[in-house]
């Protein structure tokens, strides 16, 4: 959350940048269950809140982490978010 209390989600989502950073993460063999999963991680949702909202176990979240970390080659949400605002430009 920002300041104004909007994710950067939010923020992406409100401007049209969704649908480029979905398109983006497909290319790159992001599946569609782990790209609901990174949309949330970018609303600052924890593993437990993810696993809550999309109703799997916390261990599943935890698994499309590592997949898409692995396929991103990244290692952290902190990468993630800075791969997602490099998809966008």
């Amino acid at each position: 959350m920002n300041g104004n209390g909007k994710s950067m989600w939010d923020k992406w989502s409100s401007a049209g940048y969704e649908r480029n950073i979905h398109s983006g993460l497909g290319s790159l063999g992001i599946t569609h269950r782990q790209q609901m999963v990174v949309e949330l991680v970018m609303q600052g949702l924890s593993n437990r809140q993810i696993a809550e909202r999309l109703s799997i176990e916390e261990l599943t979240v935890k698994t499309h982490l590592r997949d898409i970390f692995q396929k991103l080659d990244i290692h952290s949400r902190t990468a993630l978010v800075a791969k997602i605002l490099h998809l966008d430009r």
